[in-house]
This record gives C-alpha cells, sequence and structure tokens, in this order.
C-alpha cells in the first residue's frame, strides 16, 4: 500500500483510489457466478449432511 499511496494522499484516500469508490464491505463481482454456484451446492450438500446427522443422533423430531 505504501508505494501506491501519493505524496500528501491519506492512507484512506489511498484505498479509496485503490477501490474505485467502492466499499471494501461490498463483495459484488469479487467472484465469478460459476464460482458462486459452486459454493452454494457445496454449502447445502454439508447442510444436508448436518440434518441427516441431526435426524440420526435426535430422531425425525430434529
Amino acid at each position: 500500500m505504501k508505494r501506491r499511496k501519493k505524496e500528501g494522499e491519506s492512507f484512506s484516500d489511498t484505498v479509496d483510489r485503490l477501490t474505485d469508490e467502492r466499499s471494501l464491505l461490498d463483495p459484488v463481482g469479487l467472484l465469478a457466478e460459476d464460482d458462486v454456484d459452486e459454493i452454494e451446492a457445496e454449502l447445502a450438500d454439508r447442510y444436508e449432511g448436518y440434518g441427516r446427522t441431526l435426524r440420526r443422533e435426535w430422531g425425525d423430531g430434529a
């Protein structure tokens, strides 16, 4: 970051300039759509497996 900072520019100004005025909390566009689909499918599989484990250990009421 230090290398990218311009003379007289604050750290916040540098971050704003390098992130194109976009919030670092806004992850839109961070991942490709295919990657998002793959992550969602993996999470669904894990939640399904967790549900099976709960039902096995606690019965169908879980």
